[in-house]
């Protein structure tokens, strides 16, 4: 795990950022998405309501900017989430794979326009990030409270876990659009031995995982 002082977000000192996770099977995930494209339920991020509250956070903006219940303007992107797709056409996709061996929940495909990005925002998980269709111009950008910011592009052919407790954004800036796999990590996984690390160096407290309003099991 990287051990680098990152300095402190709301006087909490997060141990890390993200981290490579494991290696992932990118061009089974591709073959994956293609297939199950055509019926997967895309909606407009300018649309998207309050209720995905798997991935609440991490699809929209901050809460502050919320209007009637909706997120508007997040980016320019669309969003799907997988499990409303009939188990016919996931049941023996990478997707359900991941999900079932690295003990996650909810799972949503995002598409980011290109030159697009989110606002800054922080959420209430762990987030299990999975690059699908990318380039170089994307970056997963966190800011801490001194004002500076650091930066990675996740690499295809990887999964990454994101503290997503540390405020953050995302760009796209590159010419393509950028589509990853979102997942979250299952509460109670984190007391388990490969996950127990990243909660106990997170900088925050397993009580603020299991009360936050974005768990719901499915």
């Amino acid at each position: 795990m990287n051990r680098k002082d990152y300095g402190t977000i709301n006087g909490v000192k997060p141990g890390w950022l993200y981290e490579e996770f494991c290696d992932i099977d990118v061009e089974r995930l591709q073959k994956d998405l293609a297939t199950m494209d055509e019926h997967l339920p895309w909606h407009d991020f300018q649309d998207a309501d309050d209720s995905a509250t798997e991935v609440a956070g991490a699809l929209k903006e901050a809460s502050d900017t919320r209007v009637e219940g909706c997120y508007k303007g997040a980016t320019r992107g669309k969003k799907a989430r997988i499990r409303d797709v009939a188990w016919e056409h996931r049941a023996d996709s990478s997707y359900q794979e991941i999900r079932d061996k690295y003990k996650l929940m909810g799972g949503t495909y995002i598409c980011m326009e290109a030159r697009s990005c989110y606002n800054w925002h922080t959420d209430k998980t762990f987030a299990f990030q999975i690059p699908v269709i990318s380039n170089d111009g994307c970056s997963l950008i966190f800011k801490l409270d001194d004002n500076v910011a650091h930066a990675f592009t996740p690499k295809l052919g990887k999964a990454y876990l994101i503290n997503n407790m540390v405020r953050h954004t995302f760009i796209n800036g590159g010419n393509i659009p950028r589509y990853h796999l979102l997942l979250l990590v299952r509460p109670k996984a984190l007391l388990d031995p490969e996950y127990r690390p990243f909660l106990r160096s997170s900088g925050f407290p397993y009580r603020d995982y299991i009360l936050s309003k974005d768990y719901v099991v499915y």
